[in-house]
């Protein structure tokens, strides 16, 4: 939480809030479940410009008690920022729109590169990212494969990130302390025949990924099939997202670098689509 300068008063801090509405110190409390309208409000209410506690107040017509839960909650969570007496947007608020933006139009850029990935390997191309939670992928596009089987996925389609080509390679470059805070809650339930079940392999297995840059997945998620996942980056070399190439196990097997290569191609030239720079392609 960002301190007030010396001339103004920190309203965040409950040992000053009797300078703010007259009451005794309170103790801290974060945002009630019934308030995500509110937190919403708030942040509409900051998409234009800073503004005061007492600003705040009078466009919401909420009293300062209640607005002073839902601001620290806000800023504890670094959806805003306090500089003196303004808040403003925080840097997750502005990470937050990045996203929404680069997801909407993702899949219509990445469209013509999944079709001609689709139609050079014969094998389904998939799109996928990590959903809000960061706990599951989602299919966001698929081209499927002319040749049978196919991968039974579908658009929407949610999926574990410790068995999956995709899952693995997004999780593979989340922090430190995100990886573990996943490994910490997930349950490892076998899926197909090669799925990791025990947190230390996965462990071993994501670190695995991030030095090879690409994941071959075969039958972790799905019997009889492999996946290989390449990253797309976005404008500031952020992994936003994963091409998949999915294929039946026994197609993989003689050629696998090639399918390598391919994904990695495609995921480039999506990064490139998306202003990523192409001195670090």
């Amino acid at each position: 939480m960002l301190q007030s300068t010396d001339h103004s008063v920190d309203v965040l801090n409950p040992a000053n809030r009797a300078s703010v509405n007259g009451a005794a110190p309170a103790r801290s409390r974060r945002a009630p479940a019934k308030s995500p309208q509110r937190s919403l409000m708030v942040l509409q209410a900051l998409t234009q410009e800073g503004r005061t506690l007492a600003q705040l107040a009078r466009q919401l017509n909420t009293p300062k008690t209640s607005l002073l839960i839902v601001l620290r909650s806000l800023c504890e969570a670094g959806h805003i920022a306090q500089n003196g007496l303004v808040y403003e947007l925080g840097p997750e608020s502005l990470v937050l729109a990045h996203q929404i933006v680069a997801h909407r139009s993702l899949p219509r850029i990445a469209r013509p590169i999944l079709v001609r990935t689709a139609a050079e390997t014969g094998e389904t191309a998939v799109l996928t990212t990590l959903t809000a939670a960061k706990d599951e992928i989602v299919h966001l596009d698929k081209v499927a494969s002319s040749q049978a089987p196919t991968l039974a996925a579908a658009v929407g389609d949610r999926r574990p990130l410790y068995c999956t080509a995709g899952g693995l390679l997004l999780l593979s470059h989340q922090s430190d302390a995100g990886v573990e805070r996943y490994i910490k809650t997930v349950k490892l339930q076998a899926l197909a025949s090669n799925t990791i079940t025990n947190k230390a392999a996965l462990r071993r297995r994501i670190r695995s990924v991030a030095r090879a840059g690409v994941c071959v997945s075969i039958n972790q998620s799905s019997e009889g099939f492999t996946g290989i996942a390449a990253p797309i980056y976005d404008h500031d070399g952020s992994a936003i997202a994963s091409l998949v190439i999915a294929a039946p196990s026994g197609r993989v097997a003689h050629r696998a670098r090639e399918l390598c290569e391919k994904a990695r191609a495609a995921s480039l030239g999506i990064s490139r689509l998306l202003g990523y720079p192409a001195a670090q392609v």
